[in-house]
């Protein structure tokens, strides 16, 4: 079965830092946990413990079956903060670039640059800027892993 690559992108563009997602090879489904429910779910399976919230024992069971999920990259193997800073460079309004360049320097960078992209209707372009990149990461993890997809 190919797995839709736009479902794989739209996964790792809405993930979390304390996140991760697995895809089941053969169906095609992704699960993203929480770091902390994949934490629960490791200690329960070390422990023995069958108790537990159903996203425990559902990461339990992911975590137990390496052959039918793979895990997808995580958030910071898509280098989203030199993709910002490269979509600032392409910015050819100076003054809108000079802002957002401003935006992304210390604490709370990625909450100040999608206000500054808001601030001047350029969220789409960012959208726009950011997709082919997020795309490229997940053919590659696709190729890496054997996955086809389309």
């Amino acid at each position: 079965m190919k797995v839709k690559l736009k479902k794989i992108v739209g996964t790792l563009d809405a993930m979390k830092d304390q996140q991760t997602a697995y895809l089941h090879k053969v169906t095609g489904e992704v699960l993203t946990f929480d770091e902390s429910v994949l934490e629960s779910a490791k200690n329960g399976a070390q422990e023995g413990e069958g108790a537990g919230s159903e996203a425990v024992k559902r990461a339990a069971d992911v975590l137990k079956d390496a052959e039918t999920f793979a895990r997808l990259p995580l958030k910071g193997d898509i280098h989203e903060y030199r993709l910002m800073s490269t979509f600032a460079d392409s910015i050819t309004n100076k003054s809108v670039a000079s802002m957002v360049k401003l935006s992304i320097t210390g604490k709370g960078a990625f909450r100040r640059f999608k206000d500054v992209l808001r601030r001047y209707g350029m969220t789409e372009q960012w959208n726009e800027y950011k997709e082919p990149a997020i795309a490229k990461v997940a053919r590659r993890w696709c190729e890496r892993n054997g996955i086809e997809y389309e």
